[in-house]
């Protein structure tokens, strides 16, 4: 199937489709869960500190 054939929504659908190919086989890889639980406590971590910060500036 050529790509110049699709329309819009062909094409938009035919890209999600790759991504969540491309995301499977990412969180496969080893070690991945560890990142992102490093990755989700850091962002929380951060989100409380800027909170505390706002809260403190006021």
């Amino acid at each position: 199937m050529l790509l110049k054939n699709l329309t819009d929504e062909e094409l938009i659908e035919k890209a999600k489709e790759g991504r969540r190919e491309y995301m499977r086989k990412y969180r496969q890889r080893p070690g991945y869960k560890e990142r992102n639980a490093d990755y989700q406590r850091n962002y929380w971590a951060r989100k409380a500190l800027e909170a505390e910060a706002a809260a403190n500036d006021k």
